[in-house]
């Protein structure tokens, strides 16, 4: 998201509801990449920027590529089969 950026409303799901929700996220720009800025730093960055801003701080806690590779293993679970035979 750009500087200024405030999608609130679509993270709430008010323009366009999505049954299992949005999960905002910081990516790393071509500039980040072109520096070879750490993944540890971008998700240090990203982790700040939602802590940080006036209208994600207090949902900070469900923002982030941490929560969102939580949320994808918890989907996932929830509808791939677990076979304990699989070889």
């Amino acid at each position: 998201m750009d500087q200024g950026t405030d999608v609130v409303d679509i993270l709430a799901g008010r323009i366009i509801p999505l049954r299992l929700g949005y999960v905002p996220v910081v990516n790393r720009g071509q500039r980040d990449i072109d520096s070879r800025k750490a993944i540890k730093d971008a998700l240090a960055h990203e982790r700040e920027f939602f802590h940080n801003h006036p209208s994600y701080r207090s949902k900070a806690q469900y923002c982030g590529t941490p929560f969102l590779a939580r949320k994808l293993n918890m989907v996932s679970d929830s509808f791939l089969p677990f076979s304990s035979n699989s070889e």
